[in-house]
C-alpha cells in the first residue's frame, strides 16, 4: 500500500512540474489521443464481436471503448471532454466500428478488420485535427432548455387563464 501511494505522490509531483512543458507540446498529446482512439475503437469492436454482439452493439462498445480514455484525459487537465465538443471524436469512433462489422459482413479476416478499423478512425482524427473539421454545433439558447422549458409552461399558463 505504501508503495502505491509512493508513485501516486511521484506521479502528482512529476505532473505538476511538467505541466508547463506538456501544455506547450499539447498537439503532441492530441496525435497520441487520436492513436489511442484509434486502437482502442478496434479493441473494443473486437472484443465485442469475439463475445458474439450484434453488428450495432458492436459500433456501440467501438465508441465507447474509444472515447472513454480521451474523456478521463480532458476531465483530468480540466477542458471540455472533446466527445462534447464540435470536434470529430466519436465520429471517428462510429466510422471505425462501422467499417468493422461492414468488413466482418464481407467475411475479411479479422486482422484486416483491425488494420482498417484503426486506420479509418485515425485517419479521420487525423485530418480533423489538422484542417479543424467538426460536425455543425447548434447556435447558443437564450437560456438553458429547462429555464425556456418554464418560461413557455408559464406563458401558456397565462395564456389559457386569460
Amino acid at each position: 500500500m505504501r508503495a502505491i501511494s509512493l508513485y501516486a505522490l511521484l506521479g502528482a509531483l512529476l505532473v505538476f512540474v511538467a505541466a508547463p512543458k506538456i501544455a506547450k507540446r499539447w498537439d503532441y498529446v492530441l496525435a497520441a489521443d487520436a492513436v489511442g482512439l484509434a486502437v482502442f475503437c478496434a479493441i473494443g469492436a473486437a472484443q465485442a464481436d469475439r463475445l458474439g454482439a450484434v453488428p450495432m452493439t458492436i459500433v456501440i462498445m467501438s465508441v465507447l471503448t474509444a472515447c472513454g480514455g480521451g474523456v478521463i484525459r480532458d476531465l483530468l487537465v480540466n477542458e471540455i471532454p472533446s466527445i462534447f465538443t464540435h470536434d470529430l471524436y466519436a465520429s471517428a469512433a462510429l466510422l471505425g466500428g462501422l467499417i468493422y462489422v461492414l468488413l466482418g459482413n464481407f467475411g475479411i479476416n479479422s486482422e484486416i478488420q483491425i488494420a482498417a478499423t484503426v486506420s479509418s478512425a485515425l485517419l479521420l482524427r487525423t485530418l480533423a485535427l489538422k484542417y479543424g473539421l467538426g460536425l455543425p454545433t447548434v447556435r447558443s439558447l437564450p437560456a438553458s432548455p429547462s429555464t425556456l422549458t418554464k418560461r413557455y409552461r408559464k406563458d401558456q399558463k397565462t395564456k389559457k387563464d386569460d
